[in-house]
Order: C-alpha cells, then sequence, then structure tokens
C-alpha cells in the first residue's frame, strides 16, 4: 500500500494504481520540483508530468480499510534508505530461491541486524544496517521483495513505525507512506 500525502494528510482515494505504474512514477520523478496532475475515472487514470502523459488501467475493486493496521503509537526507528537496500541486494542470493524470501530485522539501539536464512540450500546471511532507535531487542520478519519495493520508492531518510512482530508496520518519508505487513519466520 502506498498513500500519497496531500498538505500534511493522508488522503483516501477511491482508485487503485498498480504497483508498475507507482514505480514508474517513483523512478522517473527523482526531481521534487515537478509538479505531477493526475485523473481518473472507472476503469482509468492519467498522471501529467511537465510535458509527459502516462495513461494507466486502473485495479478494479474497492481498496480495504488500511487505517485499522496502521499502528496508532508504535515504536520509531530512523534509518538511511541506500543503507537498507544495500544490506537487502546483499542478502537476495540467500532467499531469492526460497517461498516466502524471509527477511528478519532484529531491531537494536543503533543498528538493525538483518538475517536470511535458506534451509533447503543450507544457506545463511548476516548484515546490519544502522538506526536511531528508543527500544530494542524486537525481531520482525518480511518477505524480502515487499520490504525493498515499499523502502525503493521512499526518500533518503526512513521512518519506521511498529508495535511487535506480528502487527503490520509503517515506512515513511517525505509525503509517502508505505504500509508492509510481516511474516512469521522459523
Amino acid at each position: 500500500l502506498v498513500v500519497l500525502n496531500k498538505d500534511g494528510e493522508y488522503e483516501d482515494s477511491s482508485v487503485i494504481v498498480p504497483l508498475d505504474m507507482v514505480s514508474f512514477l517513483a523512478k522517473n520523478l527523482k526531481d521534487t520540483s515537478h509538479i505531477v496532475k493526475y485523473d481518473y475515472g472507472l476503469h482509468s487514470g492519467v498522471f501529467s508530468i511537465s510535458d509527459m502523459v502516462v495513461r494507466f488501467r486502473t485495479v478494479e475493486g474497492k481498496y480495504p480499510s488500511y487505517k485499522s493496521v496502521i499502528p496508532p503509537n508504535g515504536e520509531e526507528l530512523k534509518f538511511h534508505r541506500q543503507d537498507m537496500l544495500s544490506s537487502l541486494n546483499a542478502l537476495s542470493a540467500v532467499v531469492n530461491n526460497t517461498t516466502t524470501k524471509g527477511i528478519s530485522l532484529q531491531i537494536e539501539l543503533l543498528e538493525i541486524i538483518l538475517t536470511a536464512v535458506n534451509i533447503d540450500f543450507n544457506r545463511s546471511g548476516r548484515d546490519s544496517v544502522p538506526c536511531e532507535s528508543k527500544s530494542k531487542g524486537v525481531t520482525i520478519g518480511f518477505n524480502k521483495d515487499f520490504l525493498q519495493t515499499a523502502i525503493s520508492v521512499l526518500g533518503e531518510a526512513v521512518t519506521m513505525l511498529y508495535i511487535d512482530s506480528s502487527r503490520a508496520c509503517v515506512f515513511k518519508s517525505d509525503n509517502i507512506l508505505c504500509l508492509v505487513m510481516p511474516i512469521m519466520l522459523k
């Protein structure tokens, strides 16, 4: 889930934009000086960026109520996006051929310890990312691909909000909020 912030408030919308369109926009809008206009109808939408117009088909259906799973008052930690993406890329070789692609994040005061285990091929990997946290001792499992996709569309300074290892986590930066559900790891 990606929600855009408009004037300090996270705005609900009645359209579901496909992930490939969100990724396209994130890659092509690195310069934040662009003004993006959008319009959407029942089955399609349009983004206008400077002299470029991009059309897309919307995903049918009503998006579930995501606000009910966003942690209202949780723990907060901060890290740099590129540090996390580098660690996730380094651990990709361990989990890319597994079903869950599970990566565990062990949160400490000054670092996040990332661990990947592949029991089928008897391989494991470990890396760490510097962070600023006020709590420690929590370990949360994520699907590497979902986590990597969410973090890749954020700005350099990322804030993670969490309550425990079984509840949804929020990753936010600038005006973008991404919700990533954890997975259970063995």
